[in-house]
């Protein structure tokens, strides 16, 4: 299991969230063919498929149909669209060294939602040991991620978006790259407890590491959330149930990942999260949990993958 904790003092009307980290992969394979390029370059892991709001991977990494949420913006840019003004502070910690760090806001702007962010990627320190018994301890990879987003709700039912990524990679502190990408959003909300959404996220050129060229993680996703009342008698039942559902088509591996998360809601006072999704490989599933605090204008999310 990974978790790990982050704080920080928004802004009236602003979120905080705490995440846990997704697992990762790139260290031991790193180390084991270090001195090979293009190797290398299929090691390295991308940031841009790392950062991750604590609520949306408490459910599983269903995100196409979140909207009204700002925390959002890293996988649908349709999200931040309505959700006012807000601070998002967050940080995911892996089992081995890695970790993942992120700062975002959003604030209206005219009829629109103006959002930005910045994440920061850190694989950890690694030992490269060479053929003749020299070792040398470097930094794995250390990524900077700067985001700008435009939303807005038009008709009182759709939200559009669009993002620009620019992102600075460091592998082994000796090979570097940038690189730039984009993301499209939409979601359609007709009715209260019904959304349905679609976002293009990661397109751009690819990232070169001296002589090797490595694709982005563009993926398409498409899904819908919907919610209900529940009718209790005032007690410990919730008083709202969510359900999301995302179908993911990652567009370099050519196929298909289902991505699905429940959510309860106590009013104005707790949420409570549980969702799946596939393993690297789509060989198993994991689970994740998470809760969500509310303290005023305060949220706080936790979230953790077993």
């Amino acid at each position: 299991r990974r978790s790990s904790r982050s704080s920080g003092s928004p802004r009236a009307g602003g979120v905080a969230t705490v995440n846990a980290s997704r697992p990762f992969v790139f260290l031991p394979v790193l180390v084991a063919c270090a001195c090979s390029r293009p190797a290398l370059a299929d090691a390295a892991s991308n940031p841009l498929d790392l950062v991750e709001p604590a609520r949306i991977q408490a459910l599983g990494g269903a995100a196409a149909a979140v909207d009204r949420d700002a925390t959002g913006v890293w996988l649908n840019p349709a999200a931040p669209s309505g959700s006012g003004r807000s601070v998002t502070l967050g940080g995911q910690r892996g089992f081995i060294e890695d970790q993942t760090w992120q700062i975002s806001g959003a604030a209206p702007a005219g009829p629109l939602t103006a959002a930005a962010g910045l994440a920061y990627y850190d694989s950890g320190s690694i030992t490269l040991r060479n053929t003749d018994g020299g070792a040398r301890r470097v930094s794995g990879q250390r990524d900077i991620l700067a985001l700008a987003n435009a939303s807005g709700v038009f008709g009182g039912v759709v939200s559009l978006g669009g993002s620009v990524k620019i992102l600075r990679s460091d592998l082994l502190d000796q090979f570097h790259a940038t690189t730039v990408a984009a993301d499209a959003g939409l979601v359609v909300r007709p009715a209260e407890d019904f959304a349905a959404g679609v976002s293009v996220v990661n397109v751009g050129r690819r990232v070169r590491y001296a002589d090797e060229r490595v694709p982005l993680p563009a993926a398409v996703r498409a899904g819908g959330s919907a919610a209900t009342p529940v009718e209790g008698d005032g007690g410990i039942s919730p008083d709202r149930l969510a359900g999301f559902l995302d179908a993911v088509w990652l567009l370099r591996e050519r196929r298909v990942e289902w991505r699905g998360g429940v959510e309860a809601y106590w009013t104005q006072t707790l949420a409570a999260r549980a969702g799946v999704s596939p393993s690297r490989g789509n060989e198993s599933w994991r689970a994740a949990l998470g809760v969500g605090v509310f303290i005023g204008k305060l949220r706080i999310d936790y979230a953790i993958q077993l």
